[in-house]
């Protein structure tokens, strides 16, 4: 039973939050207004990341290799390494989305404590976006180049990276 819940809760938070971002992806791209705000900005770059890593998420076991190392195989997945790497490497670039929410936070202390004009926050724009999309990448990158295995093992439902020998990275 615990074992099921692994597998459907991740693709029930998984729908919720693909739709949540995704109306919002939506309503940026509809909306007629010339000049959309930096805020509207922040918003759509976490929003498009978020629906990347939502489907990550709700593909969950799916994209996890179908048989074990014996050749049997194992209920609820049906993928094989390659999209359990694909997968391993969408989860990882959502870090970025906490360090968006640290650009929200920053963009909202310039312009309601700071009193900061949009003049203003335009010319800090574009490090409010470098930052979150630069560590995501980076730490892709790190991932997709590094030797480490992909876990598809023991309670986890869906991909990650193993360290196997625990070792510590600079």
């Amino acid at each position: 039973m615990f074992d099921q819940l692994l597998i459907i809760l991740p693709k029930i938070s998984g729908v919720a939050s693909f739709s949540g971002s995704t109306f919002i992806v939506y309503d940026y791209i509809m909306n007629r207004r010339k000049d959309k705000a930096t805020y509207f900005r922040l918003l759509l770059a976490i929003s498009i990341i978020d629906v990347l890593t939502s489907a990550a998420y709700f593909s969950g076991t799916w994209a996890m290799p179908r048989l074990d190392d014996e050749g049997n195989d194992i209920a609820a997945r049906y993928g094989n390494r390659i999209t359990c790497k694909i997968q391993s490497l969408i989860i990882q670039f959502g870090i970025a989305s906490p360090f968006y929410n640290l650009s929200l936070a920053i963009y909202y202390q310039l312009v309601v404590a700071q009193n900061w004009q949009q003049s203003r926050i335009r010319k800090i724009e574009p490090y409010l976006h470098i930052f979150p999309l630069s560590f995501g990448l980076i730490t892709t990158l790190i991932a997709l180049t590094s030797n480490e295995d992909i876990s598809d093992d023991g309670l986890n439902f869906f991909c990650w990276f193993n360290n196997p020998n625990n070792q510590a990275y600079l």
